[in-house]
């Protein structure tokens, strides 16, 4: 009975005993996922089974890890219960992306168990760009600079770069070595950015780029910036105009056209003659081709001068009238107009006359306004002869008022005209517009008897637009429009022809397309804004007659969808019109596209483009709508400063009509250092094969006015005391004005306005200016004036600052600093640590005095005088003595 009990308590004890033995020894990562560079935990899980006993550890970092605290050589196992023992790994960068394994041996008597743990280490990219220069590095006469920019990796990823710095056409050249290069984990590369101005430069100029380091690994990239900024400073040798000047320009060309050759000249000049009274001088000498120009030659002789005050004007030559509202005169011609403005009064008169080969136009007036423009009145005599038709002639008045009322803007305008052999005619005009948090509303109501204008114009029209936006992007719209006006075509006409642009067919015939004499519509819809555009979608009910035939009249109910690009790069718009038109023929429908496209392509190329095509999908054509496509295109491209080119065509092709298409290229160059330009256009009708070629030079005006100086300006030369030799490299500078010696030693700031200026120094290392440096400088119109200055080089001062105790033995005085005056009073400074200075100094003698925490006895004791030569460096030594202290006892009685 007891054996039994006996046997049955050993093998309790023994299967508890057994199953904790079979949990070996491990190591493990409390994460089996580690993101890379920090600290990471291990769990040591030990076998405490048996007896209490000692067993050795051997546990190692794998490379590119280090345990935060030591791990144990020794570790306690048994006492009955497993046991965790916790362990901090550093992870540093340096560790690649992949399984990270802690290898370890537990040594427990003669019994070695080896141990393991593994995580897998994720990829973490990352780097770091730093730039080892100041933040603005300075050039000098258009030398290169370069800045040192230092990129370290960063994450346990290799990573590749790319760097770029993108500029425009006026930015500085700029050059990076290396590009392109790998880095891999802890890997660093140093970067040289060299910036070299785009051109010389009379001026100081400052350049500011974005060096772009992208650096990429597999799926991540990312990109830092550093900003680099570099000032080049000119030397130049004349500080430029002193006196007001006049600029302008001479411009000159040649054009070949139709088998002839024609020379044409501008003229322009611009300046303020005296304070606050400008003066502008142009005239023209233009040719007027078949082809038009994009050089502004290709226009009708013209001329004018002008002066403007601040309290009047006055222009004579080629001018155009002031505004008269709805008695507007629409006279552009030579004359004279003159006007005068006191505290936000204005009155203006004008007398203009305008002579072609078969008409003559004439008109003269006044025109008064109240401030800002709140009324205004004005009178008008006007004649007008043509050769086709009879003369007519009219006299008026207008009177206009600008109101607000509860937020609705107004305009009302009454007039009243009699021409010649008629009685008078009335006009008036109104116009509200009221814009809200939601709503918006325009409308306009202008009226004007037959006879009112001069020939056979009229006009006469109401319309109202009106909008309202409940939110989330919708807005809701209608509006309605009538309106009568004769004459416009042939007025645009006109016009065309007196700036010297012959009736080109394209624009006749687009003119056509788009001018109505009668025309009455209707039209409602709504609008979307999106994350790309606005989208507008609506219906369209029109009447309307030709200016060509006034008989004919159409009628279109037409739906109008649109879509605008809310970017502005690139900035488009495509819509298209789906409806019927009807009129004494018949009816059809149609349907009609547009789009257009405005892009810069990047800092230097641009494309611009417009289409329209119309297509008849049934029924018998009307002649409004031209069915047929009309297109521009148009081109340009600036390679650098004061170079561009461009290539543009536009032309139609509608039915029944005879195609035509015009193409062009224009190039313009400079030509030289001095501000001469250069440009070359050629034209081509690819109809009829009209062409043109245009050869134009224009070289800058500067005319000197001796009256009136506005600037003055400083200069100098700065030399070596010593010597008397120039000292190149010398920066002074003045406000944002920067100027450098040459080699001789002389400097100039460019003119600058007369008055007090701070003035600011930059010498060279070892270098010091050999006394004190004027502050500022007082600057008078229309002088020079010379400011030379001396400088000298520094020598070397350099010595011991010690403190001697009773017994004779030395010790190194505390920290503190060492004061130099010279016999001026100037005062140089230094910091002495542990005993030692060092300091650059001026040729000359020196009173030095050590200021520290000393007591004020051992302090008297550092003074000193010494003599700095011009050369080398002169030993001093400071010494102070302590002096021994006598000691009174006070014997108490008894003691």
């Amino acid at each position: 009975m007891i054996s039994r009990f006996l046997t049955v308590a050993l093998l309790g004890c023994a299967i508890p005993a057994a199953r904790i033995a079979a949990q070996p020894a491990r190591v493990e990562f409390a994460s089996a996922e580690i993101a890379g560079r920090g600290i990471h935990a291990l769990r040591l899980v030990v076998d405490t089974s048996g007896p209490a006993r000692e067993a050795t550890l051997e546990i190692s970092a794998p490379e590119g890890t280090r345990f935060v605290r030591p791990a144990p050589g020794q570790i306690r196992l048994g006492e009955g219960a497993p046991a965790v023992l916790v362990f901090h790994l550093f992870v540093t960068e340096s560790v690649l992306a992949g399984d990270l394994q802690v290898r370890g041996l537990i040594r427990d008597g003669s019994v070695a168990t080896p141990i393991l743990a593994t995580a897998v280490v994720r990829s973490a990219p990352g780097f770091r760009v730093r730039s080892t220069d100041s933040d603005v590095v300075v050039g000098f006469d258009g030398n290169p600079v370069a800045i040192a920019v230092a990129v370290q990796n960063t994450g346990n990823t290799p990573l590749q770069f790319n760097v770029t710095a993108p500029t425009g056409t006026d930015g500085p050249a700029v050059a990076i070595a290396p590009a392109r290069f790998h880095l891999s984990p802890g890997g660093e590369q140093k970067v040289a950015v060299s910036l070299r101005a785009a051109r010389r430069s009379s001026f100081t100029t400052e350049h500011t780029v974005a060096c772009l380091f992208e650096a990429t690994a597999n799926d991540f990239k990312r990109t830092e910036q550093v900003i680099a900024r570099a000032v080049f400073v000119p030397r130049i040798s004349d500080p430029g105009p002193l006196f007001a000047t006049l600029e302008g320009g001479v411009e000159v060309g040649a054009v070949f056209a139709d088998g002839h050759r024609r020379m044409a000249t501008e003229l322009s000049l611009a300046g303020e003659i005296k304070p606050g009274l400008m003066l502008e001088v142009y005239g023209l000498d233009g040719v007027t081709t078949a082809l038009g120009s994009q050089l502004g030659l290709a226009r009708k002789d013209t001329w004018h001068v002008s002066l403007d005050a601040p309290g009047w004007h006055a222009t004579v030559g080629e001018a155009r009238a002031p505004s008269l509202g709805f008695l507007e005169p629409a006279v552009s011609g030579r004359g004279i107009v003159t006007g005068i403005r006191k505290e936000g009064w204005a009155a203006d008169t004008f007398a203009l006359r305008d002579a072609f080969a078969g008409s003559v136009r004439e008109a003269a007036g006044v025109k008064f306004a109240g401030p800002g423009e709140t009324w205004e009145a004005g009178a008008l005599i006007q004649r007008s002869r043509e050769r086709f038709f009879v003369q007519t002639q009219r006299v008026g008045a207008f009177a206009g008022d600008h109101w607000m009322w509860q937020g609705i803007k107004g305009r009302t305008q009454i007039a009243v005209a009699e021409p010649a052999g008629g009685g008078a005619k009335f006009g008036f005009a109104q116009s509200i517009a009221y814009q809200g948090k939601h709503a918006r509303v325009d409308a306009r109501y202008e009226h004007a008897a037959e006879g009112f204008f001069l020939r056979d114009q009229s006009s006469e029209s109401r319309s109202i637009l009106a909008e309202w936006s409940p939110g989330g992007g919708w807005t809701l719209f209608g509006g309605a429009n009538q309106s009568s006006q004769t004459g416009r075509l042939r007025t645009l006409l006109e016009e065309q022809n007196n700036q010297g642009r012959p009736a080109d067919p394209a624009a006749v015939v687009e003119l056509i397309h788009q001018v109505a004499t009668r025309q009455e519509s209707v039209n409602a819809g709504v609008g979307r804004q999106f994350s790309l555009g606005t989208l507008r979608s609506g219906f369209k009910h029109q009447k309307r007659a030709g200016e060509l035939d006034l008989k004919r009249e159409f009628s279109e109910d037409g739906y109008e969808l649109e879509w605008t690009s809310r970017a502005s790069e690139p900035w488009w718009r495509l819509g298209t019109t789906v409806g019927r038109e009807t009129g004494d023929a018949g009816s059809s429908r149609f349907a009609e596209y547009q789009g257009a496209i405005q892009w810069n392509l990047s800092s230097r190329t641009r494309f611009e483009g417009s289409v329209r095509w119309t297509k008849a999908l049934s029924g018998t054509r009307q002649g409004f709508r031209r069915e047929g496509l009309y297109g521009q295109v148009a081109t340009s491209y600036r390679p650098a400063k004061g170079w561009s080119a461009e290539v543009r065509a536009d032309g139609y092709d509608y039915k029944d009509f005879a195609s035509r298409a015009k193409i062009g290229a224009l190039v313009r160059f400079p030509l030289g250092n001095h501000g001469w330009s250069g440009a070359m256009e050629w034209t081509r009708e690819l109809g009829t094969g009209g062409a043109a070629v245009w050869f134009v030079v224009r070289a800058p005006l500067s005319i000197k006015m001796p009256w009136r100086p506005v600037k003055g300006a400083v200069g100098g030369r700065i030399v070596d005391r010593t010597s008397g030799a120039g000292l190149p490299n010398v920066m002074v500078q003045s406000g944002r004005q920067r100027a450098m010696t040459d080699a001789s030693g002389r400097y100039q700031l460019p003119a600058m306005e007369p008055g007090k200026h701070e003035m600011r120094y930059q010498v060279p290392a070892n270098w010091t200016p050999a006394d004190e440096w004027p502050e500022s400088v007082h600057l008078t119109a229309g002088r020079r004036d010379s400011l030379d200055l001396a400088v000298v080089k520094l020598a070397g001062l350099s010595g011991e600052v010690v403190v001697i105790n009773t017994v004779g033995q030395s010790r190194v005085a505390p920290a503190g600093v060492l004061v130099a005056e010279d016999v001026a009073g100037r005062r140089h400074e230094t910091l002495v640590f542990r005993g030692s200075f060092s300091l650059s100094l001026p040729p000359g003698h020196y009173k030095l005095n050590f200021v520290s925490e000393l007591p004020e006895e051992l302090g008297r004791q550092f003074e000193a005088e010494v003599e700095v030569g011009t050369s080398g460096v002169t030993p001093v030594k400071l010494e102070a003595r302590e002096r021994e202290r006598q000691l009174r006892r006070t014997l108490v009685p008894g003691r």
